[in-house]
C-alpha cells in the first residue's frame, strides 16, 4: 500500500512537471485511471506498469544524493516525522516539507531523462 502511494505521487508529480513544461499530456495517463481507488483491484495491464515505473525508479534511485534518498525513505518506507527527518539530516523541521519537494522533482527529472534516453 505505501508503495501505491510513492508511485502515486510520483507520477501526479511528473503529471505537473510535463503540464508546465508545455508537453503533450497523452505521455501521462489520466489521474481518473487510477489504480488505488478504495475498494478497486488494478488491472492486470495496470500492475505491468506499476511494475516497470518502479523499476526504473529502483534503475535509478542510486542516483540520487544520499539526502534526498534519506528524505524519501524516511518518509516513504519508515514513515518518520518531519521532526525525525530534521534530526537525521540535521535542519529545522520546518524545512523538511520543502526538501521533500524538492527530493521528489529530483526523481521525476532522473525519471523522465530515463524516458528520453530510452527513446520514448
Amino acid at each position: 500500500m505505501l508503495a501505491g502511494y510513492v508511485v502515486s505521487t510520483i507520477r501526479n508529480t511528473a503529471i505537473n512537471y510535463l503540464k508546465r513544461q508545455g508537453r503533450e499530456q497523452s505521455r501521462c495517463g489520466s489521474l481518473e485511471d487510477e489504480p488505488f481507488v478504495e475498494g478497486e483491484s488494478p488491472s492486470l495491464d495496470e500492475l505491468l506498469i506499476l511494475a516497470e515505473q518502479r523499476e526504473g525508479l529502483w534503475e535509478r534511485w542510486n542516483d540520487l544524493p544520499e539526502n534526498d534518498r534519506v528524505l524519501l525513505e524516511g518518509r516513504y518506507i519508515f514513515d518518520c516525522t518531519d521532526e525525525e527527518l530534521a534530526v537525521q539530516l540535521n535542519c529545522k523541521a520546518s524545512n523538511i516539507r520543502m526538501r521533500l519537494s524538492r527530493a521528489r522533482r529530483r526523481v521525476i527529472k532522473l525519471l523522465i531523462e530515463r524516458e528520453d534516453g530510452a527513446g520514448l
